[in-house]
C-alpha cells in the first residue's frame, strides 16, 4: 500500500475519532475525502471502501447521541430540499432507469443512474449537516481555510510540479476527469485569494499569497477552455471587487505577458481551438435543441434524473450525425431536460436567491454590522466570486449535481444565517 493510501486512512480513522468529539471534525474529514477522491489519487487501491460513507455515518449518529436538533430554518434549505424531491419523482417516473450505462469494477456492476442520483442524495444531506454544523463565525472560517489549503493546495502542487515539467496534458487532477477539476479549480480560486487577503496570521497569508499562480497554474494543465473562459471571468470579477485597482491591474498584465511569453506551445495551440470553436458549437447547439425537443415531450418531470445520455438517440431528430450517447454540455438544458419545467423553476429560483444573498444583500449585512464583524462580507465576496466560476462553468459542462457547487451554496446559507445572529446580537447588546 502506499503512503498516500496510507494517510488518507489514518485521516480517515482520525477524524472519524475525532467526530465523535465535535461533529465539525468528522465534516472536515468527509469534505477532504470528498475533495481528494481516494480512489482516484491512490489509483484504485482504495477504490473499494466506502470511507466518506464511513465519516459521515459516524458524524450523523454522534448528532443523534448528543440530541443536536436538525434545523431547517432557511427558505433556501426548503428549495433544495423540494428540488430534491423533484429529482427524486423524476428519476422513480423515467423510462431510462433500467437502461443506464452500467459501471463494472471487479464483479461489481452498477447502474450509472442509480450511482449518480444516490451521489447527489448524499451531497443534499451532507449540505443539510453542514447547514447544521457550520453555526459560527469561527467555524465558517475554518472551513473557509480548509478548502483553500486542501483543494488550493492540492491544486498549486499540481501547478508547480506541472511547471517544473513544462506543462501537464490534460490534468484530472482528484475528479479524474480534467474538465470538471478544471472547473472545481477555478470555483476553489477565490477561497485561495481572499484568505490570503482576509487571514491576519502572517505565515498563512503569505503561503495563499505563493498558492494563487500555481493554482491558476494547474487550471491551465486541464486543457479545458471552459475552464479557462470561467478563469478569465473570475479574475476579472476579483479585479472589480479589488481595493487596490491599479495593482492589481499592473498583476493581471504581468501575468498575461508571462503566459503569453512562457506557456506551453501545445496549451497555446489548445487556446487556438476557441476561434474555431463554430464548427464544435453547431453539435452543442444541436444536443441543446435536443434537450427542448425532450423538454416538449416529457415537460413536467424530464426524461429522469441524469438521464440526458441515455435518452438521447430517442430524440435525437439528425438520426446521429454528431454522434450517439451526446452530453448536453450546458447545465442549464441538464437541469431542464432531465427534471423537467417544475424542476427547472424550482433550481432557477434558488439559485436566483442564493445570487440575490451574496450580490445585493451582502451589502445590507456590511452597512449594519460593526466594523470587528463586516471583515466576514468579505466571505459574501469570495462566495460571489466563486458562484460566478460556477455560472460560467456551468455554461459549458454539465455540473448541476456535482457536489462543489452545491457546497457554495450551503456556505452562502450558513454565513446568511451566522450574519443574521451577529445583527441580532447586536441590536440586543
Amino acid at each position: 500500500m502506499s503512503k498516500t493510501a496510507i494517510l488518507i486512512l489514518l485521516i480517515t480513522i482520525g477524524g472519524a475519532f475525532a467526530a465523535f468529539y465535535e461533529p465539525f471534525f468528522g465534516l472536515l474529514a468527509y469534505l477532504f475525502l470528498d475533495f481528494t477522491r481516494p480512489g482516484i489519487i491512490t489509483y484504485g487501491a482504495l477504490s473499494g471502501l466506502r470511507l466518506a460513507f464511513f465519516v459521515a455515518f459516524i458524524t450523523v449518529i454522534t448528532l443523534v447521541l448528543k440530541n443536536h436538533k436538525i434545523k431547517i430554518a432557511n427558505t433556501k434549505i426548503y428549495l433544495i430540499l423540494l428540488f430534491w424531491i423533484f429529482c427524486l419523482v423524476s428519476f422513480l417516473l423515467s423510462s431510462y432507469r433500467s437502461s443506464g450505462m452500467v459501471i463494472r469494477a471487479g464483479t461489481i456492476v452498477t447502474n450509472e443512474m442509480i450511482m449518480r442520483f444516490n451521489d447527489f442524495t448524499k451531497t443534499i444531506l451532507i449540505l443539510i449537516i453542514f447547514y447544521n454544523i457550520i453555526n459560527s463565525a469561527k467555524k465558517f472560517r475554518y472551513i473557509c481555510l480548509f478548502i483553500a489549503i486542501v483543494v488550493g493546495g492540492i491544486a498549486a502542487r499540481y501547478g508547480f510540479f506541472g511547471a517544473l515539467r513544462g506543462g501537464v496534458s490534460q490534468l484530472g487532477g482528484t475528479l479524474g476527469d480534467n474538465n470538471y477539476y478544471g472547473a472545481m479549480t477555478v470555483m476553489a480560486l477565490p477561497f485561495v485569494a481572499y484568505c490570503a487577503k482576509i487571514e491576519q496570521n502572517k505565515y498563512l497569508k503569505y503561503m495563499f499569497y505563493l498558492m494563487v499562480p500555481f493554482v491558476i497554474m494547474a487550471i491551465f494543465w486541464t486543457n479545458a477552455r471552459g475552464a479557462f473562459v470561467a478563469l478569465l471571468g473570475v479574475l476579472f470579477w476579483l479585479f472589480l471587487r479589488s481595493r487596490h485597482k491599479a495593482i492589481s491591474l499592473i498583476s493581471l498584465v504581468l501575468a498575461a505577458f508571462l503566459f503569453l511569453n512562457f506557456a506551453p506551445a501545445k496549451y497555446l495551440e489548445r487556446l487556438q481551438t476557441i476561434q474555431q470553436y463554430k464548427t464544435e458549437a453547431s453539435g452543442r447547439l444541436h444536443c441543446q435543441k435536443v434537450a427542448i425537443e425532450m423538454v416538449k415531450n416529457k415537460p413536467f418531470f424530464g426524461v429522469g434524473f441524469s438521464a440526458y445520455e441515455s435518452a438521447y438517440d430517442d430524440y435525437d431528430f439528425l438520426k446521429g450525425k454528431y454522434g450517439p450517447r451526446r452530453s448536453v454540455h450546458n447545465s442549464v438544458f441538464q437541469i431542464l431536460s432531465e427534471n423537467g419545467i417544475l424542476g427547472f423553476s424550482i433550481w432557477v429560483f434558488l439559485l436566483i436567491s442564493v445570487y440575490y444573498t451574496t450580490f445585493i444583500k451582502s451589502k445590507r449585512f456590511e452597512k449594519s454590522l460593526k466594523e470587528d464583524k463586516a471583515i466576514y462580507i468579505n466571505y459574501f465576496y469570495m462566495l460571489e466570486t466563486a458562484l460566478v466560476g460556477a455560472l460560467l462553468s456551468g455554461l459549458t459542462i454539465n455540473i448541476g449535481y456535482l457536489s462543489f457547487p452545491w457546497l457554495l451554496i450551503g456556505l452562502v446559507i450558513a454565513l446568511e444565517d451566522i450574519l443574521k445572529k451577529e445583527m441580532l446580537k447586536e441590536k440586543q447588546a
